[in-house]
């Protein structure tokens, strides 16, 4: 770690990075220029390029911790809500490498969100891809969980009220203090995918609001296109990572979950088996099998998550 700062603000800001070279300035200048102070963590899994050298030469105020080895999005992040849980910081805001706030007072406004809501464990911004469009993943969210928020923005009639959905994905979350002293920590289960998914399943499950500020935004500047490849292992290991979610999902019976992964998965492949996508056929059965070998860790790490500040 470059410097051990004391805590100075009531917001910390996590990035992890990953040859995050590309965006790594940008994501950090729009922090510095927010209204609204924080102290900035840069968790950095072991990048091969530039990434922490323009940090050290252009940003002297970040807190810099270089690990050794990949760590993934969550454990990495398990590492800044440690800290935050310790030093007493009132909000965790989470950015990804590759996002960048637009506007100075949005933090502030994200802030305002939980004085106006005290359900509220989680606030996220809009998510755009660029100045004009929803990123395509955030976008399927918004048609997932909140029809309304959707439509609104089609229609270009956002309201300055909350949003509430189920999920988001968490390139920009803010947490509150309270929710992430009651939920935990990301469940180390999950390495590259589906940990803010069951962070948000268990938000939920100890009566936590999830929203979106429609007044901020983000850019989000990551490929857009569906993943086409499906006969890839990183599809793959998305595919298990999706029955991991459902499984670990302590809103719903275990029994149920697994029985619909069952359905999902003979469901899918008997779609596929015949079709032009014969490719497809097998990507859920290895999925599945891929899955099978960590039952034991997901009953243990379902059972933790049930208890209040799960894996500190």
């Amino acid at each position: 770690m470059d410097k051990t700062p004391q805590r100075k603000n009531n917001i910390l800001a996590i990035i992890i990075t990953y040859n995050g070279a590309k965006w790594i300035s940008k994501c950090i200048n729009s922090l510095l220029k927010s209204i609204v102070t924080m102290d900035i963590l840069v968790i950095d899994n072991d990048s091969a390029d530039d990434t922490i050298n323009i940090i050290r030469k252009e940003f002297n105020s970040v807190e810099i911790l270089i690990l050794k080895e990949n760590l993934g999005f969550g454990k990495a992040n398990n590492i800044g809500f440690k800290k935050a849980i310790d030093e007493g910081y009132e909000y965790v805001f989470l950015l990804n490498q590759d996002a960048w706030i637009t506007d100075e007072d949005g933090i502030k406004k994200l802030v305002e969100s939980f004085k106006s809501d005290s359900s509220l464990g989680i606030c996220s911004p809009m998510q755009f891809k660029n100045q004009q469009d929803l990123d395509l993943k955030f976008s399927s969210y918004l048609k997932a969980y909140n029809r309304e928020l959707y439509s609104a923005y089609r229609k270009n009639k956002l309201k300055n009220n909350l949003y509430k959905v189920k999920f988001v994905n968490a390139a920009a979350w803010l947490i509150s203090n309270k929710c992430l002293n009651q939920v935990g920590l990301f469940a180390p289960i999950f390495k590259h995918y589906g940990e803010d998914n069951n962070f948000a399943h268990r938000a939920i499950f100890y009566g936590f609001d999830i929203a979106v500020n429609p007044q901020v935004k983000i850019i989000h500047d990551r490929p857009q296109k569906q993943m086409v490849e499906i006969e890839t292992e990183n599809y793959r290991k998305r595919v298990a990572s999706l029955y991991i979610e459902r499984l670990m999902n302590i809103n719903h019976s275990l029994v149920f979950q697994f029985i619909y992964i069952i359905a999902i998965v003979f469901i899918k492949s008997l779609k596929t088996l015949f079709s032009s996508h014969y490719k497809k056929t097998l990507v859920p059965l290895r999925a599945f099998f891929d899955m099978t070998p960590k039952t034991k860790l997901i009953l243990q790490q379902r059972k933790q998550t049930r208890i209040p500040q799960a894996f500190l």
